[in-house]
Order: C-alpha cells, then sequence, then structure tokens
C-alpha cells in the first residue's frame, strides 16, 4: 500500500521531526529487529505509517486521517520485519466523531459508525451542539474512503457513535448502542482526545444505555523476540554434476529447526575451483528468493545479512543456496554454512558443509526476452488488464518454465489489484491471488517452451487506484527460471529485447468506472396480487479504480396492460440491505423509458460491489387497481439509464450510472389457487358392512408458489348406487384435514357430483407450496344388503378458501379456479362385498424329505386369506397319516404356539382365536414332536403326511361359517420318519486324468448327521463313456478313506445294463453307459454291511485301459429313480439288475436283532443330495 504524495510528504515530516528529536536525546525507540508489535502500535515502513491490528496492519493513507485517531508522530516506532510480513487490512478511514468536508461537496460531514453523514443545514449542525471550527478539510482520496451514510436533519437526535459528550460534568463517550463514562483523565489523554471537541449532552444522550466506561487506550509493546536454538541439518543435494553457465544452480539445501529471526548468513565456497566460479550467489525459501545476489569476497566467503530479518524460523524451515555458475570444466564446488546470526538465541549444527558438485561443460538451450516489454498503456480500471508482456525465444531445444516473479514498483496499492494469471501462448498455466509483502507476485509452474517464439502474458484485475501507477518489473534474470529439457539444467535467461530490469513503460489507471447488472438473486417467481413490500428486481454495482457517490437512481415499470393506468405503491429503493431515498409510488411507463428519481447519496467503493434492490406492493394505486383484477399480470422494473448522477471521488467530473437501461426479470403477477384430487395411494375400496369409522375418501389438497390460503369450508356430497343409499346407510360423518377433526354429523344429506349438501367450516392455513391430506370417514350401516358390484358409493369434495395475499376466494374441487358452481372432485368409489376367507397350502410348507425320531418337524404351512372383511379362525382339524412316532401336534402362527395336543390320527383344535385382519393372511404351521422309532417305539419309514379337512371362522359380525378351502383337504407334502437316515455327500476328485492305469472314478461321503446309526449294503453307480475305441474300464473297488486311510471294502462289484458288449466285470471300449453294482460283503443275505454312526467317505477306483485319445472321458453319477418303499429284508429291497434299479440300499437299524434279513432296509428315495453331481475323468489337454 502507498500513500498519496501529500500523505507521504506529511506523515515523512512529522517522522523525520520526532525522529531528529528522539536522535538528539538519544531515546530512539529500540526493539529487537524481528518481533512483532503488539496491537495498537504504530509502525513505520516504506514510508506508510501502519496500525497493527487483530493480526494485520492497516496504513494511514494521510496525517490528517492519522491525527483523527488522536496519534502523534511521537508515538510511531520502526517497523519490524515481523510487522512487515503481516497481512495488509482495510485502510484506516477517519475516527468516529470526526467532522470533515470534502473538497468538492458543498456539506459538512460527521463520521460516525465508519460512514459520513451529512448535515443538512447548519440549524441542524449547530442545533446538535457541533462548532465549525472542528471541521477538517478531507483530501479527496481519503474523502472517498468514507461510505456515505444517511442525512442528519434533526438537532434533537442521539449523538453518533464517537462523539464525545459533557452531562452534568460527566464526559461520555457515544457508542453505536448507548454510551460508555470516561472514567478519569488518563484513560481521556490515552486517546489524545481534546476538550475542544466535547460538546453538550441533549436528552437523547443521557437516554440512551449506560454501557460501562471506556478503557484505556493500549500503548505499543512489542512481542517477545524468538529465542531459543536453532539447529541446521543438511538436506542435500546429493553431488551431482552442474553445467559450468547453468543459471539458479542448487548447491545446498539447509534445514532451519527451532524458532528465531536469522539476521546473518555466512557462507564459504568448497571443493577444487575459483571463487570467479560462482558468479551470484542467492538464498531461496522454496521457490521465493529472500536475498538479493551475494558475490564471492576475499577468503572465498559470501554474507548475506538484513538487520531487520533475512528470514524467520518457527519449526522448520529449508533454506536453499544457489548460483549462477561461470565455472571450467572439470572443477568441483560446494559451499559450507560457516555461520548464522541470530536476532536472539544460539545456532547448533554449524559449520555444515554441502556436497561437492562436478563442473561439466554442456550446450545448454538458449531462452532470451527477445522483444520489448509491453503493458496496456492508460487504462480504465477493470478485469483482464494485461499488466506485463513479453517473447521469449527459445533456441536448440525445449524448455520448462518453473517459476516466473514479477514485482509492482508504481504507485499503486497492493489492495487495488490482484487475481494475477500468467498464459504462455493465450493458455492461462499459472495464477496466484495478490501481491505479497514485498509487492512481488511469483508463479510457480512447469510448463514445457517448445522452441520458437512464445508470448508470456500476465493479466491482474485493477480494481482501484485512478490516477495511480502500474509497473510489473521482471528484476533480473534470477527471478525467472527455464530447465533445459534434456540436461536438466537451467540456462540463464537473457534479455536483449530491452534489458533487466525487464519492464514495459508504467501506465496510469483512468478514471473510475461503474458496472450495473442484473444480480443472479434477482426475483425470478410470481409476485402475488396485493403483496407488500415485494421485491421486484435486484442489481450489482461494481466500481472499478476509486470510489463512486451515486446521488440519484432511476427506477421505470412496464407492464404487459396498458401502463399509463398503472401506478405501484409504496415503491422504494434498498443498497444493500438498507433504504436510501424517500417511499413513493412509480408510475409504469412504456419500455421503462423513463421513471422514478431516487435521491440516494450513496457511496460504492472498488472492492466493494453494492446490491441495490427496487421494492413496492403489487397494487395499482390508481382509481381502478387493474393489478387486483388481473388485467396487468406481468411486471419488470428497470434500472433506467442515468445522466451525470454520479462523481467519482478522485477524478471527480460525473458518471451516468448505469450507462444504459438494466432489466430485472419480467414477473408474473399471479393469485394464489388451490387443487384438490382423489389420494392416489388409497384407490377404490372393496368392504363389507357394516363398519364403524371407514374412511370413505382420501383427498390431496395442494397449495401454490405464490401465497397462502387461508381455508373455510368443506363441502361434500355423497352418490349411492344400488342398495347403498347415503342418507340411510351412513351416520356419524366427519372430515379429518392434517391433524385436526370436523365435528361429527349424526346424518347426512343425498348428494352428487354438482350437489354437495354437508358442509363444515374450517379455520386451516395452507402455506405457499403446501399441501394437506382430507379424509372422510363415516360408520357403515347393517341396513346395506351386499349384491355386489352395484352397491357402491362415491364421495364428492369441494375446499374453499381465500388467499391471504390478494383476499381472492378460490375453490378446489373438480378444477382450480374463482368459481364456486363446478363440479365436486370425484373421490374413490366404495363397493359393498361379502368377505370370504380362504385357506391352501402356503408356499413356505417343507418339502417332501425323510426325517429322523429327534426334536420337532413342521410337517405343513397353510395360508388363510381375507377378502373385504376380517376373520376370526376358531376351529380346525387335522390328520396325520401315521402317529406311532409322534407324542405331540402343535399348531403354530408365526413363532406363536396357538395349540398343542396329544398325537392323534385326527387332531382337533377347537376354540382358538387366530384373527386375519381384512384383506391379509395368516399362515398356520403344524408342528410334530417325535417319538422314538423302532423296538418298543414307532414304526420306521411311516408317512407323516398331514392334512387339513376342515376349519371354521367367524366374520366380524360375530357370524361362523366353514373356512373356504382353495381345493378339498389341503396336505402338507409326505414325510417319512425313521430312526436314523444318511445323507450322500459328492466329494471332488483330486486327479480327474483320464490315463491307463489305477484311476479314482467316484468319491462320495455318507454321514449320519448325528441322527444315529445306519447300514448301507448296496450302492449303484452309473457310468458314462465316450464309446466306439475309447477307454475301458475294469477290476473294480471300493476304499475306506476316511480320515486319511485307505483301506479296502470288501464287496462284489459288477457291471450290469452295459449297452454294447460289456461284460459282468468290464465296461468295455464300446460301451457309453454302464451300471457299476457295488455289493458290501459276498451276497444279499450273508449279514455284511458298512455300519456308521457318524460318517465315512469312499473311493471307487477302477483300471483304465483302451485306447484314449481327444475327446474321450468317462464319467460317474449316483442316480436315484424309485419311489418310496416300506421297509423289508435286504433280498427284497435290493437291486435286480434291471435299469434304473436301488441306487443306494440302506437300513435304519431300528429292528430287533437288525441283520440284512430283518425287515428295516429301504431304497433310495428322497436321500438329501442324490442325485449327486458328476465325476468326469479327461484326457490331457
Amino acid at each position: 500500500m502507498q500513500l498519496s504524495s501529500k500523505a507521504r510528504k506529511a506523515v515523512a515530516a512529522g517522522l523525520a521531526a520526532s525522529t531528529i528529536l528522539w536522535a538528539s536525546v538519544g531515546m530512539i525507540p529500540q526493539f529487537a529487529a524481528a518481533a512483532v508489535h503488539s496491537d495498537g502500535c504504530l509502525v513505520l515502513s516504506g514510508g506508510v505509517v501502519w496500525l497493527v491490528t487483530g493480526g494485520t496492519r492497516r496504513g494511514f493513507t494521510s496525517a490528517e486521517v492519522f491525527m483523527s485517531h488522536g496519534y502523534n508522530f511521537s508515538q510511531v516506532v520502526t517497523a519490524s520485519a515481523e510487522d512487515v510480513a503481516l497481512p495488509v487490512g482495510p485502510i484506516m478511514t477517519y475516527a468516529d466523531g470526526t467532522l470533515v468536508k470534502g473538497p468538492s461537496d458543498p456539506l459538512v460531514y460527521l463520521v460516525t459508525g465508519g460512514q459520513k453523514r451529512g448535515f443538512t443545514t447548519g440549524a441542524v449542525f449547530t442545533g446538535l451542539g457541533f462548532s465549525f471550527s472542528n471541521i477538517q478539510s478531507a483530501p479527496a482520496n481519503t474523502f472517498a474512503d468514507l461510505p456515505t451514510g444517511a442525512n442528519l436533519d434533526n438537532a434533537t437526535e442521539r449523538h453518533g457513535a464517537g462523539v464525545l459528550v459533557n452531562a452534568s460534568g460527566t464526559i461520555w463517550k457515544m457508542t453505536a448502542t448507548g454510551r460508555m463514562g470516561v472514567p478519569d483523565m488518563t484513560v481521556f489523554n490515552s486517546y489524545g482526545w481534546s476538550f475542544a471537541k466535547v460538546i453538550a449532552a441533549n436528552s437523547a444522550d443521557t437516554a440512551a444505555a449506560n454501557e460501562g466506561v471506556v478503557a484505556a487506550r493500549a500503548g505499543c509493546a512489542q512481542a517477545p523476540t524468538p529465542t531459543g536454538s536453532i539447529n541446521v541439518t543438511l538436506a542435500g543435494p546429493a553431488s551431482t554434476t552442474l553445467i559450468n553457465d547453468e543459471s539458479q544452480a542448487v548447491l545446498a539445501n539447509f534445514v532451519f529447526t527451532g524458532s528465531g529471526i536469522v539476521t546473518a548468513v555466512t557462507m564459504q565456497r568448497t571443493g577444487i575451483s575459483a571463487d570467479t566460479s560462482l558468479s551470484n550467489v542467492y538464498l531461496f525459501d522454496g521457490d521465493v528468493r529472500v536475498t538479493d545476489a551475494a558475490s564471492v569476497t576475499s577468503g572465498s566467503m559470501i554474507n548475506f545479512s538484513n538487520s531487520s530479518g533475512l528470514f524467520s524460523v518457527s519449526g522448520s524451515k529449508t533454506i536453499s543456496a544457489r548460483a549462477d555458475m561461470a565455472a571450467t570444466a572439470g572443477e568441483t564446488i560446494g559451499v559450507r554454512l560457516t555461520a548464522v546470526t541470530l536476532s536472539s538465541g544460539s545456532v547448533g549444527g554449524l559449520p555444515i558443509s554441502g556436497n561437492n558438485h562436478t563442473i561439466a561443460t554442456a550446450t545448454l538451450a538458449g531462452a532470451d526476452l527477445s522483444t520489448a516489454p509491453t503493458g496496456s498503456g492508460d487504462t480504465d480500471p477493470g478485469t483482464d488488464i494485461n499488466v506485463w508482456q513479453g517473447t521469449i525465444s527459445v533456441t536448440t531445444r525445449d524448455v520448462v518454465l518453473t517459476r516466473l516473479a514479477l514485482r509492482q514498483i508504481g504507485s499503486i496499492q497492493s489492495v487495488d489489484i490482484k487475481n494475477f494469471r500468467l498464459f504462455v501462448d493465450g493458455v492461462e498455466v499459472a495464477s496466484q491471488v495478490s501481491l505479497d509483502a514485498n509487492g512481488y507476485v511469483t508463479f510457480v509452474l512447469s510448463k514445457t517452451l517448445a522452441t520458437g517464439s512464445r508470448v508470456l502474458k500476465v493479466i491482474a484485475d485493477v480494481i482501484g487506484g485512478s490516477g495511480r501507477t502500474v509497473q510489473m518489473s521482471l528484476r533480473g534474470a534470477y527471478d525467472v527460471k527455464v530447465i533445459d529439457s534434456q540436461y536438466n539444467a537451467a540456462p540463464v535467461v537473457t534479455a536483449t529485447g530491452d534489458a533487466f530490469p525487464y519492464d514495459p513503460a508504467a501506465f496510469t489507471v483512468n478514471a473510475g468506472t461503474v458496472t450495473v447488472v442484473k444480480a443472479s438473486t434477482s426475483q425470478a417467481n410470481n409476485v402475488t396480487v396485493g403483496g407488500s413490500d415485494v421485491s421486484l428486481g435486484t442489481w450489482t454495482v461494481t466500481v472499478y479504480g476509486e470510489a463512486v457517490k451515486i446521488e440519484t437512481l432511476t427506477v421505470g415499470i412496464d407492464v404487459n396492460g396498458t401502463d399509463a393506468d398503472n401506478t405501484f405503491r409504496n415503491g422504494r429503493v434498498m443498497i444493500n440491505g438498507a433504504q436510501y431515498g424517500s417511499t413513493t409510488h412509480v408510475a409504469a411507463v412504456d419500455s421503462a423509458a423513463t421513471g422514478q428519481s431516487f435521491t440516494v447519496n450513496f457511496m460504492v467503493n472498488p472492492g466493494s460491489p453494492a446490491t441495490v434492490e427496487f421494492r413496492s406492493d403489487i397494487f395499482d394505486n390508481e382509481d381502478t387497481n387493474q393489478v387486483a383484477l388481473l388485467t396487468t399480470t406481468t411486471v419488470q422494473a428497470t434500472l433506467v439509464a442515468g445522466s451525470g448522477n454520479a462523481v467519482p471521488q478522485v477524478s471527480l467530473g460525473t458518471l451516468a450510472v448505469p450507462s444504459a437501461e438494466v432489466d430485472a426479470n419480467s414477473l408474473t403477477i399471479a393469485s394464489g389457487s388451490i387443487a384438490l384430487a382423489s389420494t392416489p395411494s388409497y384407490p377404490a375400496q372393496s368392504t363389507v358392512a357394516p363398519q364403524s369409522s371407514y374412511k370413505l375418501a382420501s383427498f390431496d389438497l395442494t397449495g401454490n408458489a405464490t401465497e397462502a390460503v387461508n381455508l373455510n369450508t368443506i363441502a361434500i356430497g355423497f352418490a349411492g348406487n344400488g342398495t347403498f343409499d347415503p342418507s340411510s346407510d351412513l351416520s356419524n360423518v366427519f372430515v379429518k384435514y392434517g391433524s385436526k377433526t370436523t365435528s361429527i354429523k349424526g346424518t347426512v344429506a343425498d348428494g352428487s357430483i354438482t350437489s354437495l349438501a354437508n358442509s363444515w367450516s374450517i379455520s386451516e392455513t395452507l402455506p405457499i407450496d403446501g399441501s394437506l391430506t382430507v379424509e372422510v370417514w363415516a360408520t357403515l350401516g347393517s341396513s346395506i344388503a351386499a349384491a355386489g358390484s352395484d352397491d357402491t358409493m362415491i364421495t364428492y369434495m369441494r375446499v374453499t378458501g381465500i388467499t391471504a395475499g390478494s383476499g381472492t376466494t378460490v375453490y378446489a374441487d373438480v378444477d382450480s379456479d374463482t368459481v364456486a358452481t363446478d363440479n365436486g372432485a370425484t373421490g374413490q368409489t366404495i363397493t359393498i362385498e361379502d368377505g370370504t376367507l380362504t385357506v391352501s397350502l402356503d408356499a413356505s410348507a417343507p418339502a417332501s424329505i425323510l426325517v429322523d425320531d429327534s426334536g420337532t418337524k413342521v410337517t405343513g404351512a397353510w395360508k388363510f386369506e381375507s377378502l373385504y372383511d376380517s376373520f376370526t379362525v376358531t376351529d380346525i382339524i387335522f390328520t396325520i397319516a401315521n402317529v406311532s412316532a409322534v407324542s405331540t401336534v402343535t399348531l403354530k402362527n408365526g413363532s406363536t404356539v396357538v395349540a398343542s395336543k396329544p398325537a392323534a390320527a385326527t387332531t382337533t383344535f377347537n376354540n382358538v382365536s387366530v384373527p386375519v385382519a381384512a384383506n391379509s393372511n395368516a399362515v398356520l404351521t403344524v408342528e410334530l414332536t417325535m417319538a422314538s422309532v423302532g423296538v418298543g417305539g414307532g414304526t420306521s419309514a411311516s408317512s407323516l403326511l398331514t392334512t387339513l379337512t376342515s376349519a371354521t371362522r367367524r366374520n366380524s359380525q360375530g357370524t361362523s361359517a366353514a373356512v373356504t378351502e382353495a381345493s378339498a383337504d389341503p396336505a402338507g407334502n409326505v414325510m417319512y420318519v425313521y430312526k436314523a437316515i444318511p445323507t450322500i455327500t459328492y466329494v471332488s476328485l483330486a486327479d480327474t486324468l483320464l490315463a491307463a492305469g489305477t484311476r479314482v472314478i467316484a468319491k462320495f461321503t455318507v454321514n449320519t448327521n448325528g441322527t444315529g446309526t445306519i447300514a448301507w449294503k448296496q450302492a449303484m453307480v452309473e457310468i458314462t463313456m465316450s464309446g466306439a475305441t475309447g477307454p475301458a474300464l475294469s477290476a473294480f473297488s471300493i476304499w475306506d478313506v476316511t480320515g486319511g486311510a485307505n483301506n479296502q471294502v470288501t464287496a462284489a462289484e459288477t457291471i450290469q445294463n452295459a449297452d454294447n458288449s460289456g461284460t459282468a466285470t468290464t465296461c468295455d471300449t464300446e460301451d457309453e453307459t454302464c451300471e457299476l453294482l457295488i455289493l458290501v460283503g459276498v451276497t444279499i443275505d450273508d449279514n455284511v454291511e458298512e455300519a456308521i454312526s457318524s460318517s465315512k467317505t469312499y473311493e471307487i477306483r477302477a483300471t483304465v485301459g483302451g485306447t484314449i485319445g481327444t475327446g474321450d472321458f468317462v464319467s460317474a453319477s449316483i442316480e436315484t429313480y424309485l419311489a418310496h418303499a416300506a421297509n423289508d429284508i435286504a433280498d427284497t429291497r435290493e437291486n435286480d439288475t434291471t435299469v434304473n434299479d436301488t441306487a443306494f440300499l440302506w437300513s435304519d437299524r431300528s429292528a430287533s436283532s437288525h441283520d440284512t434279513g430283518t425287515a428295516d432296509w429301504t431304497n433310495d428315495n428322497l436321500l438329501k443330495f442324490l442325485p449327486t453331481a458328476t465325476w468326469t475323468l479327461l484326457p490331457p489337454t
């Protein structure tokens, strides 16, 4: 930030005088060079006095502003490096309570609340107690820095914030909301106040709230200088090869860890090289250069120093030593860090040497700024302004641009230029928001520049600074870096097109400009007839270059009707949310060619766009209200082009704001409406009669996007058909709307779609875009005869309301309008039917299976499904085929036990109570508790088939009848009970290669799963082969391989039913199918069996012979073919060699003295996991 010439001279003169005075008495304030000063300190940096506050520094733009705050130059101290590093905050403006007069403004203003408020007359000025001798003449720029507030036109109003008043000898400082007492002279003097500016309090002042006392203004203190140790370590780079003439070569990276301000750094050149091999040496913090170039001096030493601080450390910071090389091939070169000086504290880790690097010679790419730099020249303030441009010529090979740093050396303040963007050949490649504390903008990037001429351009937004200059300067080759794409080294960038510093001529920022655009937030919704203080348009006003005072704004209105017949009531202009100018009626003019002028006197500052809004009532203030009649249905507000209605505060003169008409959105003027439709989720209903509190109809009532509607009436008509007579069959009728309920009507009148004879008065507001569910409920009488689909009734409805804004009566019925004679909206058709309850076997019923004699078994599930009426199932009778192995029969509804009975072939459940709601279902299951099978117990292989033979229900009226059966006597799926049962599980083969020799062709596990012990005698394996001249199988055997065992089972293996030439022992090469029958033991009745109490795993092996070729295979599986058979001796149930006979002969060992001759053997019917998957052997691929 820089001061105006006048301000700079005034401040500098004052500071010079005070500094000389301090020097003469040896009292120049001395502080640690790089400490941050406390809030309230006044510091001098770059010819500008700054106030340190809130973690920022705020600059004074003139001596007048400085002294208005009660400061004097003896309070100013030199800024530290840490002060300079603080971000720049808003500029300082005149203190509250100051009287100011601008250079070209006839009014005197009081600064209060950060605004200047003009006195309308001298009588108001003196009536409020002010003295003309206290008026300050404000320079144009400082006067423009103050936004303009409302004028002062009342001599008796309370004094504004910052004014000092005397009430009966007590000095008070007025605030925005009250007053605060000044407790003593110490506090008074700490602010530099003068009694000449204290005025008499008025009654409004003394009536203001007492908010306590004013605290003394804090003096200046400096934060403690960071102390403690800093330790330095090396962070590379490793030894590498540098090019003899490369630029900004990294010699060493030093990591500073700790806290402190580094004020001096000393390094020493190392290696076998000359001092002249390093032409320029720099220190960099990342990509930011922190020092100017240093040379190698006597003793090969390199020195950097700055009493205000080179850089600060808080935690960890890496500083790079970089150099422009002027070396000779074969040299080695590096640097040693020998000394570091802190403002306070110690340094450890020194000396520390970087690695030495070898010098080589190469021809690097060339990069030359080959044309003279250019900029915009004198320009209007605004966005996307070209502030620096040059052409870089790349030769030999491509380079990569990695860094470009430009310094702003013109007089423009940093806050007035921002949003910097770097372009290469018209394409944006990098950006930075603002200048840093030293006035630099640094672009860090990686952009390849191909050989040839490349145009570099930097654009920025110049938002302020009228009359000031802009000049972006590339100070030297050290502020631009390109990398050779092959050597990864930086050639020195030259500037033959001009010279370094490479900068275009400074250009002057022209007088301020103003843009006015429709805001994105401008009203776009419908506006409501009769609406009060409705926003009709919003605009954004942006100024560039300097503050601009807008004195008047003209608002025009255009409508779709006859403009001359429309005047909109109570128009007013709002700026940033506050009203400016008077409230007045605005007449419509065709195309808004002219309009109503509003005096606003509002200051718009660069960087702070203003929001202008126009509001009015949606009401035609002329004799006939065209808006209320809806003759006028659209309205559009416009900011009419100005003429000399704005004054730039630096360049003066006048501007037209806006320069051309700026239209807001065209808005539709509408009144609210309501709409009614039957609820889609409640379709036509069928039910039984009688019913109490039955929902006859459901409607959805919806509002509108314009205004709320106050609902007042619901009217209903009932139309019956067939035997349904609403006046006779309906009673206790009421309406639910939202969470409310109307009164109950004991009887109702008949009606129709046009006759809505039953009505209720209500009071309910339907908000904008609101919705409400409206339901009609009643008692259905028993007199309705259920004669089928012709016994019906329909409800028709109309809802009436008055719109909240426009006061229009609206109706929701068959349509949505202001007509009360339309048909009612049609509700649902209610049909009276006979209720039914039907029972069927449910899909969840268990499938046919074998079960053992333990625990409980569910043998069936039956679904009772109602239609139209609710029912209660009261009685059910089941039969069970064989209950010899059953102890208890339990009826369940879901997981709930309905009843239990001792097992009987016919089990009757009387007087149960199973509810089935209307149009729903209940699923009942029968669960059997098992008893033991075998000697002294139940019959093995007995059927548990459970059949529902009858059921009785009671309807909602208490009438009992038989439940309808979907099919006669629905039965569950058959189950058979055994003492124990096996499962046969497929086991994958470890080796599926079809090759000559002994191979495993099948593998399976027989498991009893904890049900007991079973025995098996026969297993039949179906074999399928490729046939023709393919493989042959012989020498079959079965092996027990449980748990890794390998025990051959004594068995007879026989081939049967071969489809070609197979023998009793061979499945021949020409056979495509064979049955391998395995008989445990020797004969069917030799009492030899495989007994299993848990599980056993078996392998079936065979010798593979024949000719095996591509496409040959051998497959095997265990199938199941037979229906259930009663238990018998093994000889009866055995595989009799016929095709597709018994595949697995087994016994539950339930007979006394079990052997192959007892009648407890059965076939493979319903064995779990049969048929198995197929085992297949294939030849090698």
